[in-house]
């Protein structure tokens, strides 16, 4: 009887290592996809920023063609809050004739899963018509769709525009069909 309990309690021994292992290779296998997911990420940011320096044609080109784009501040501002990737560009193409050499840091990303995530950073630049400096801190979700921007919700300080002059001229700057 001794020696049947005692190959019983090695048997179990062996199968709660199993688990274990089991256990402890599936989290490893999470927090690697995890880690994939976050560098993927980081790297769609990074192209994001970039794009703005390179020009509409380039930041569009992240962008799935059902995309669309949010800036829930930007009514405050009495500019268009929500665009298509359409708008979005001619945005852009309007925007960033405005807003030159930006400069971008404190970068960081923050993984929901593969196919949404989080991003703060902070961005400056002087406004050629002012002289100005324009500096806010930002927050973005991104949700993806086949590895493509498929809503980009962008959170920023409607005050910071005051460098662009006065509102009226900060509706015309960033006006989408102008």
């Amino acid at each position: 009887m001794k020696f049947t309990l005692f190959r019983l309690g090695r048997i179990f021994l062996i199968i709660l290592s199993l688990t274990f292992i089991n256990e402890a290779q599936s989290q490893e296998k999470i927090l690697n996809q995890k880690r994939i997911d976050a560098s993927k990420h980081k790297a769609i940011v990074d192209d994001l920023l970039n794009g703005f320096n390179t020009g509409a044609r380039a930041t569009i080109q992240l962008f799935h063609e059902d995309a669309i784009i949010e800036y829930p501040y930007a009514y405050s501002l009495g500019t268009a809050s929500k665009l298509n990737k359409k708008e979005y560009e001619t945005y852009l193409e309007n925007a960033l004739s405005n807003m030159p050499n930006m400069e971008f840091n404190n970068v960081k990303v923050y993984t929901v899963n593969k196919n949404i995530f989080w991003a703060e950073f902070h961005g400056e630049f002087t406004v050629p018509t002012t002289k100005k400096r324009f500096k806010s801190d930002y927050v973005v979700r991104i949700i993806l769709k086949k590895s493509k921007i498929l809503n980009l919700k962008e959170y920023w300080n409607p005050l910071a525009a005051s460098a662009f002059s006065e509102e009226k001229d900060v509706k015309d700057i960033f006006k989408k069909d102008k």
